[in-house]
C-alpha cells in the first residue's frame, strides 16, 4: 500500500494475525516510520545557493538554471585560461537523472549522502560503488574544468544513472 501522500511504498506483514507489521521505504525528502516526516531531499550541490530542493530536483531561482541552478542564464564569456581539458555536461531532461534518483530502490543508495529523518536531520556519507555516477556528475558541474560550450569542449558527459536500480515500487 501507499505510504503518506505516496511518498512511499509500504509493506505489511499479517503473518502473526495478532501483530501487523508495517515496514516503509520512504522516497527522498520523506522519513519516518510511515513516511510522513518531512527531510532534507539529495540535490546536486544543493542547487547552488540559486534555488531550493524539492524532492530531489532543483526549483531554481530566477535568472539561473541548470540541474543544480549553477549556470546564469545571461552569463559573462568565459576566460580563455581556464585549465584544460575542458569538459561539457549535457543538460538532460531531468527524468533521465534526477527525477530518477527519487525513486531509487532505497534512500540511501545511489548517492553519496543523505539526510536522516530525526530532528536534526544529519548528513550521512554513503560509500558504495553505485554513488559513483551522481558524484562524477555532481563534481564535474562545479568544476573549474566545465564548460557551457560545446565548441570548445574536449570531452562530453552525459549524466545518465544507470547503475542505480531504481522502481516506482521501492523495497
Amino acid at each position: 500500500f501507499w505510504g503518506n501522500n505516496q511518498s512511499s511504498w509500504c509493506d505489511a506483514d499479517v503473518r502473526r494475525r495478532k501483530e501487523v507489521k508495517v515496514r516503509c521505504d520512504c522516497h527522498d525528502g520523506w522519513g519516518g516510520e510511515l513516511c510522513a516526516t518531512p527531510t532534507e531531499a539529495y540535490c546536486f550541490n544543493h542547487c547552488s545557493g540559486h534555488g531550493r530542493c524539492e524532492l530531489g530536483h532543483c526549483a531554481c531561482e530566477e535568472g539561473y538554471y541548470g540541474v543544480d541552478c549553477s549556470l546564469p542564464v545571461r552569463s559573462a564569456p568565459e576566460p580563455s585560461d581556464r585549465p584544460r581539458p575542458l569538459i561539457y555536461v549535457y543538460e538532460l531532461p531531468a527524468e533521465f537523472n534526477v527525477q530518477m534518483l527519487e525513486q531509487r530502490i532505497k534512500r540511501e543508495k545511489c548517492t553519496v549522502r543523505f539526510y536522516t529523518d530525526g530532528k536534526t536531520n544529519e548528513t550521512k556519507w554513503e560509500p558504495n560503488l553505485y554513488g559513483a555516477e551522481p558524484v562524477v556528475h555532481e563534481h564535474l558541474l562545479a568544476s573549474p574544468h566545465r564548460t557551457t560550450n560545446a565548441e570548445e569542449a574536449d570531452f562530453f558527459y552525459v549524466p545518465v544513472m544507470g547503475a542505480c536500480y531504481m522502481s516506482r515500487f521501492t523495497g
